[in-house]
């Protein structure tokens, strides 16, 4: 076999046996904005909607439902980041911490002064609606970032030229 022959018969091989090689082990696709917007949306209405289904009703159920629609209210927001591998978003701190306000106060009813149980209860409540408000209002923003993030391609190449195939790295990337 001639040098070229060789060469060209390496090169096949190596396109054929060796996959593309993103910069990132995560070979998944870009991630939808609008998908992401939607699952923090879909959450945070669920979660809504079981709160005010379960001060409808009545007994323990309502009960149940109310305190489950508050408690799931803490993650599903951030539903469109975690999408987008965004495990600890803003707005999911901000709903922490607002939630460990609203705990203290409940631990701090019998034994603080009523206003400062309220102004724990109220600073922490405001604390989860403007986590999630933050969360929502950037959902599509982190799966761009993820998009633009995953955005390099490396792969193999072969390339004609005059005097023979010449052998590298590709790089791609999508702006």
């Amino acid at each position: 076999m001639k040098p070229s022959a060789i060469g060209l018969a390496l090169s096949v091989s190596i396109l054929v046996s060796v996959g593309v090689a993103h910069a990132d082990t995560d070979t998944n696709t870009d991630r939808s904005p609008a998908l992401a917007l939607g699952l923090s949306l879909a959450g945070t209405a669920a979660s809504t909607a079981a709160i005010a289904l379960g001060e409808v009703g009545h007994g323990d159920t309502g009960e149940f439902l109310a305190f489950g629609g508050a408690a799931s209210l803490l993650l599903t927001p951030s539903l469109g980041h975690f999408y987008t591998g965004d495990y600890f978003s803003t707005g999911l701190i901000i709903r922490g911490a607002g939630a460990g306000l609203i705990g203290l106060a409940f631990g701090c009813v019998f034994r603080c002064s009523a206003g400062t149980a309220e102004g724990m209860l109220i600073t922490g409540a405001a604390g989860v609606v403007i986590g999630a408000l933050v969360d929502v209002g950037s959902a599509a923003n982190s799966a761009r970032e993820w998009n633009a993030k995953h955005a390099l391609t490396v792969a193999p190449t072969a390339i004609s030229t005059a005097t023979g195939h010449a052998f590298g790295v590709g790089l791609g990337g999508r702006f």
